[in-house]
């Protein structure tokens, strides 16, 4: 498991690549600035994450269960499903949901809530989806994101996040 001070940092590279994206850093708001829409959503996104998580982990170990029932040897078989499946479990389609779900979600809630209103401030998504989640302590979630190869999302020539 990684230190806390190995995930900020971690952290600290992925946002910085963030803020390449955006040509510049970002205002970070806090979850206590935020508004109630954004606290919501983000209680939310925790939930799918984690439930999410636990289907990954589950589905990752009957391919080694499956393997393993093949050949016979466990440590051969966990090596066949990481030689298959690189990215592991955390590449499983409910957890690129979970993420995709909150940062666009978020996104539609600035765009909604309008970036003129003095007590809904902009959330960027990567705040919400990744700041916040160090901000509650949620370590285990923030390393298990780390293995993600790639950001599920995109911008289009509008400057929108897909």
């Amino acid at each position: 498991m990684a230190t806390e001070l190995e995930i900020r940092m971690r952290l600290g590279e992925q946002r910085a690549a963030y803020e390449d994206v955006l040509q510049g850093p970002y205002l970070v708001v806090g979850y206590a600035n935020a508004s109630a829409q954004h606290q919501q959503l983000f209680a939310e996104y925790v939930v799918a994450l984690r439930q999410a998580k636990a289907e990954a982990e589950s589905w990752w170990q009957d391919l080694i269960d499956v393997e393993t029932d093949s050949i016979g040897d466990p440590k051969e078989a966990l090596t066949n499903v990481r030689m298959r499946r690189p990215a592991g479990s955390v590449a499983f389609g409910a957890v690129v949901h979970a993420l995709r779900g909150a940062w666009v979600g978020c996104a539609g809630l600035n765009q909604s809530l309008g970036q003129a209103a003095a007590n809904s401030p902009r959330v960027e998504p990567f705040e919400l989806v990744f700041d916040w989640l160090l901000e509650h302590r949620h370590f285990d979630l923030l390393e298990y994101l780390g293995g993600l190869p790639f950001l599920p999302v995109g911008i289009d020539q509008r400057g929108e996040w897909l």
